[in-house]
């Protein structure tokens, strides 16, 4: 059921971007940087190009040129296992908030079950 919405979700709302994203489409559906995080998860994978990959992107929560660029100039499976790790992160930090720990070992469970597929 989740991969059907994540399929459905990049052919309707980024059908342009599916392709210029290359190999790295797969695993970032999988992490969910996108889908439910809308410009957040975009803004997410510019904050990890700039920290662990030294790219000087503008985060703005556009994947734009610059941003296609920097993903795709990158070891696809590096770039993964950073945004994996930052997915968790964020995890970790919005179960601090309100009664969101209750879902923090679901999200936990999810994200330990995705792995980096070429």
């Amino acid at each position: 059921m989740i991969r059907y919405n994540q399929e459905i979700y990049v052919k309707q709302k980024t059908p342009d971007r599916k392709e210029s994203v290359g190999s790295f489409c797969v695993p970032w559906k999988r992490l969910e940087l996108s889908r439910p995080c809308g410009h957040w998860g975009a803004k997410g994978v510019q904050r990890v190009l700039n920290q662990f990959f030294d790219e000087d992107l503008k985060i703005d929560g556009i994947i734009g040129f610059n941003t296609l660029t920097a993903i795709n100039i990158q070891e696809p499976k590096d770039l993964f296992w950073e945004l994996k790790k930052a997915r968790i992160r964020y995890y970790h930090k919005i179960s601090k908030k309100r009664k969101n720990h209750l879902f923090l070992e679901g999200w936990l469970k999810r994200i330990g079950k995705i792995e980096f597929e070429k």
